[in-house]
């Protein structure tokens, strides 16, 4: 028998797993996206103090000077996060 220790609850967990395993999302042919695709036509806006933020999903080089243009972070798949990711699971 198998026993699983999570922060979130069994459908909560089945549901980001959802997201993870989609490539619509943020499953691709090479590993798991920093930041889901689905924000290429959806960007996230936050506004704060009356400044609109967008957040984007802009593999490699960056549309804004920000960080430098190319920054490593940035990048479609980022070893990190895939490594973080199966030590969590």
């Amino acid at each position: 028998m198998w026993r699983f220790l999570s922060l979130v609850s069994r459908d909560r967990l089945k549901s980001l797993l959802g997201y993870v395993q989609d490539e619509e999302e943020f499953l691709s042919p090479c590993g798991i996206r920093v930041l889901s695709s689905y924000h290429k036509d959806h960007p996230y806006v936050v506004s704060v103090k009356g400044h609109e933020h967008h957040v984007t999903y802009e593999p490699m080089q960056s549309g804004t000077g920000l960080f430098g243009g190319n920054s490593n972070w940035r990048v479609p798949i980022w070893f990190p996060v895939n490594y973080l990711l199966i030590e969590s699971l």
